[in-house]
């Protein structure tokens, strides 16, 4: 008996996640698609102050982290984020936070297919409409297959969904840094970071701008995968707080590094006509892959075409998995009916990937372009995690005595500093 694996009473669900299943799940989700585009729309909006919307960014989200560092252990649930707003603000506000929390959370797989295909029509070109980062009537049709495919694979027990994450993580780790350390040395035009800046004034302000538009708090929110995937940890009161906590550290870290040494890598006569706002380049779809073409690293190219479709497909497959498992709990608070909570034999919650299937292919008709789709789930999820905070103090205040694994320090100043970042 000792060797079989904890299940959550209710539903079924296996506890075989450890600390570095949490880690990789949350890190692999954020270095998804927005390595890929990021850099390259906060370039165009901030140009060299883009590396301070990362900045801005990862210290935004990392406030945000400790908070939900503290509130997940408390309730080590699938889809705790959904117990946590129906906990701390009752039925009809919960009810509420859940469908946005559900909208959030079921779009995140169809942009990381878009990206996939974004990317892949540099040696596809039918994926796209000429001239244009929309999705043709060919390539809405293999978005289709493609997030079928995804949704096929969370059929499988988490463990082979923690295992698989794993092993694309360290390679979405891995390409990432290399890219980003072989653009700074074989690629470095130091006056991009000067002359190139155009209009500080205007640059300064893109800078904040990019933090919400340009996929920045889009690829930084990986910490949550954490939380939505707590009733399958093994040790939820220690591996929650440092998962999330920790998650947000490495994939800022890399951000920053790919955001300088794109900036870095661009040709000064691409920013000629028009500087960073005008950007432009041969095979500017797939802007890291045409980058290591221009500095003459073929071989770095054909790796990141390779990363085009890793990171967003393992990015696509653990939000598949955590979007369930949301969908899963708002079933169990009672917002959605009750057949969305059915559990197959592999401890998967099965009718809450098809719902997920069905909303991620209708997504695709009004968003048909990845940058389209970035702004839209920015702005639901900030406004779907604020509640952390104020569920934070709310249950500070209600329940004092009740025992934290994780008290974070100096939260009165700390939580509505959070709030007001994302407000």
């Amino acid at each position: 008996m000792k060797d079989q694996p904890l299940r959550d009473d209710k539903r079924g669900l296996r506890r075989e996640g450890k600390l570095q299943g949490l880690i990789l799940a949350c890190v692999g989700a954020s270095i998804g698609s927005g390595w890929l585009f990021g850099p390259l729309y906060t370039a165009k909006m901030a140009g060299p102050y883009a590396i301070g919307s990362w900045v801005i960014g990862m210290v935004a989200i990392l406030l945000l982290a400790v908070v939900f560092a503290e509130l997940a252990p408390l309730i080590p649930k699938a889809g705790a984020v959904v117990h946590l707003a129906n906990i701390g603000n009752g039925p009809i506000v919960g009810n509420m936070w859940t469908w946005i929390l559900f909208l959030s959370y079921a779009t995140i797989a169809p942009i990381e297919v878009t990206a996939l295909l974004t990317y892949g029509n540099n040696y596809f070109p039918h994926f796209l409409q000429p001239n244009s980062s929309l999705l043709s009537s060919q390539g809405y049709f293999y978005a289709l297959l493609a997030l079928a495919f995804f949704v096929a694979l969370n059929f499988l027990s988490v463990r082979w969904i923690f295992r698989i994450n794993n092993g694309a993580t360290w390679w979405k780790i891995a390409i990432p840094a290399l890219t980003g350390i072989a653009f700074i040395v074989l690629g470095w035009h130091s006056g991009n970071f000067h002359s190139a800046a155009g209009n500080s004034a205007s640059n300064i302000q893109g800078m904040f701008v990019a933090v919400a538009t340009g996929g920045v708090i889009f690829s930084l929110l990986g910490f949550r995968h954490a939380i939505d995937l707590a009733g399958e940890s093994e040790n939820p009161k220690r591996d929650l707080p440092l998962a999330t906590i920790l998650s947000v550290l490495i994939a800022g870290g890399i951000y920053i590094l790919v955001q300088v040494a794109f900036i870095a890598a661009v040709r000064p006569e691409d920013l000629a006509n028009g500087g960073w706002e005008h950007l432009h380049f041969p095979g500017i779809n797939g802007p890291f892959a045409a980058l290591a073409a221009s500095i003459g690293i073929s071989w770095l190219a054909v790796l990141l075409y390779v990363d085009a479709f890793v990171s967003p497909a393992g990015t696509a497959l653990i939000y598949t998995a955590t979007s369930a498992r949301v969908t899963l709990a708002t079933a169990e608070s009672g917002a959605f009916p009750r057949i969305l909570g059915k559990i197959n034999g592999h401890g998967v919650p099965w009718t809450s990937l098809i719902l997920l299937y069905i909303v991620g292919a209708i997504f695709f008709l009004p968003f048909p372009s990845w940058q389209k789709m970035v702004g839209y789930i920015a702005s639901m999820t900030v406004l779907s995690y604020v509640i952390g905070p104020i569920a934070l103090m709310q249950l500070r205040k209600a329940m004092p005595n009740l025992e934290r694994p994780f008290t974070l320090p100096g939260a009165k100043v700390i939580a509505p500093i959070s709030f007001g970042h994302f407000e």
